[in-house]
């Protein structure tokens, strides 16, 4: 994140809020829908994959001091636990957010505490 600038950072914002307009054979105004188009701050994320590298730790915590949004990384197998387990341990919003708002690699002690 620290390697976008200021300047960038508000294009791409501008983008999504306000669209673009194309001109190549009629002028139309397009808009980027995207899961989560609202008003509201963003509560937390998390970034799922397979595996991470060392770094990942302290890139969250770029990403945190950047943003000012608290998050997390998760391996997918740990998210399909996480998502088995969902139901059963009646998993809230808050509880959710706790996990994925721990700044670092969630580890499998968190999703069961």
């Amino acid at each position: 994140m620290s390697q976008i600038t200021e300047i960038t950072r508000r294009d791409i914002y501008d983008l999504f809020h306000d669209g673009y307009y194309i001109s190549e054979w009629h002028s139309e105004l397009i808009k980027y829908p995207y899961y989560g188009n609202t008003d509201k701050l963003l509560a937390f994320y998390t970034y799922i994959a397979d595996s991470f590298g060392a770094n990942m730790n302290s890139w969250l915590g770029r990403i945190t001091r950047d943003t000012n949004v608290n998050g997390s990384a998760m391996p997918v197998d740990l998210l399909i636990n996480f998502a088995q387990d969902y139901a059963e341990r009646g998993y809230n919003h808050d509880t959710i957010k706790r996990i994925f708002s721990v700044n670092r690699e969630v580890r499998l002690s968190d999703i069961q505490s």
